[in-house]
């Protein structure tokens, strides 16, 4: 998924790239001018067309990125509340959460404004406390991401953009931004190419076994799935932002990013590889449900991850292994589902394992879905016909 960097964009049925995205996204231009990275300040009013207190989709106000490309800003309806997110390289700078519990067709307004590393969120002109401070993706496991929206939910006017702010710059920001660690991924690219490989570059890796061992990951991949990674970059440790994820995608350089202690660990290769080569062939995971290739395996209704976390896990538990889900992420989101998917046969096949506990009718792990799942991947080109028959038989 491209994005217009050059542009602010509202956009109602996509959130962020790799978690959760619609096959055939519909963006709505809501203001030609450039949003600034360091000094900003933009305002809108909305109103809820209907009631989203108990509809389990995400509907996004508005995303908006920086015409350097450095930041982003987003702002989202999860059921009862309004979530504001401004991220840069790859992390959580500043997040907010404020109720919207408001009756249908009443105007409220919102106000976003950012100098340097402070941000300030405001709701009907009464400023909105901050969750505080996060980097990476310690942000998600407070506000999950949850299934995409659509924009006859709400309606926005009086949308406002100017480069300039009236909120100072906190030191306590000032100090958060200095020391927290994030993946400038702009600055990997303009680093070390070392070599070549089937068309792909291969970046910063510290030798050559290292590289080696990538490679025989490259060989297991279809031709059309090589085709779908441009870079492969190893990064070290203390330079992969802070977090629990082992690499990451970045669909418009195609780039596979890998975390230096895993970057050999088939589960992370493979599940980031496949989510570059699902935007390729541009599979629909969202909305309208009826149309996601994956969800009319599993159910539309399975991927449901509302803010309630409790909640989201005793659903997941009852209904993984007829889903065919092999991680609670993976309910939580289509994409992550077959990406999970991919990770995990690859890294069964490496191992010389199977899929027999869960494609046999008569194990506790069994479900149709699953032998459809793995012709779904075989089908679209993630898997070979070999690997396929290794791990099924």
């Amino acid at each position: 998924m491209k994005l217009n960097r050059a542009i602010f964009l509202g956009f109602f049925l996509c959130a962020v790239p790799v978690i959760c995205r619609a096959g055939t996204p519909h963006f709505h231009d809501i203001h030609k001018q450039s949003l600034q990275s360091g000094t900003g300040t933009l305002s809108f009013r909305f109103k809820l067309l209907k009631d989203t207190a108990s509809d389990p989709h995400n509907h996004v106000l508005l995303l908006g990125v920086s015409s350097d490309s450095a930041e982003d800003f987003k702002i989202q309806i999860i059921q009862d509340q309004l979530i504001v997110h401004r991220r840069f390289a790859r992390c959580v700078l500043a997040s907010f959460v404020a109720p919207c519990r408001f009756p249908i067709g009443e105007w409220h307004a919102l106000k976003l404004a950012w100098h340097g590393e402070s941000t300030r969120f405001y709701l009907d002109e009464r400023e909105v406390k901050p969750l505080g401070l996060f980097s990476s993706q310690d942000i998600f496991k407070m506000v999950p991401e949850i299934r995409l929206g659509s924009d006859n939910y709400f309606a926005i006017d009086q949308f406002q953009v100017s480069g300039e702010s009236d909120i100072p710059v906190s030191p306590k920001d000032r100090e958060f931004v200095k020391n927290v660690v994030c993946t400038d991924l702009n600055q990997l690219l303009r680093e070390r190419r070392q070599e070549e490989y089937r068309g792909i570059e291969l970046r910063n890796f510290p030798d050559q076994p290292a590289r080696d061992k990538i490679k025989t990951y490259i060989d297991l991949l279809p031709p059309d799935f090589a085709k779908a990674i441009k870079n492969i970059v190893f990064v070290e440790d203390k330079r992969f932002l802070k977090g629990g994820e082992g690499g990451f995608a970045d669909s418009e350089t195609g780039s596979l990013v890998l975390r230096g202690s895993v970057y050999d660990d088939p589960t992370v290769f493979f599940h980031e590889a496949a989510h570059l080569y699902d935007q390729k062939l541009r599979i629909n995971f969202g909305v309208p449900d009826e149309k996601s290739e994956w969800a009319a395996i599993s159910g539309a209704s399975c991927y449901f991850k509302g803010a309630k976390m409790d909640e989201y896990y005793e659903n997941f538990r009852k209904t993984s292994v007829g889903n065919a889900f092999l991680s609670p992420q993976g309910g939580q989101c289509a994409s992550e589902d077959l990406a999970i998917w991919v990770g995990t046969v690859y890294d069964i096949y490496l191992k010389g394992k199977t899929l027999a506990d869960r494609l046999n009718p008569s194990s506790p792990n069994y479900s149709k879905k699953n032998i459809q799942k793995m012709d779904f991947i075989l089908k679209k080109g993630f898997i070979s016909r070999k690997i396929y028959d290794k791990v099924t038989r």
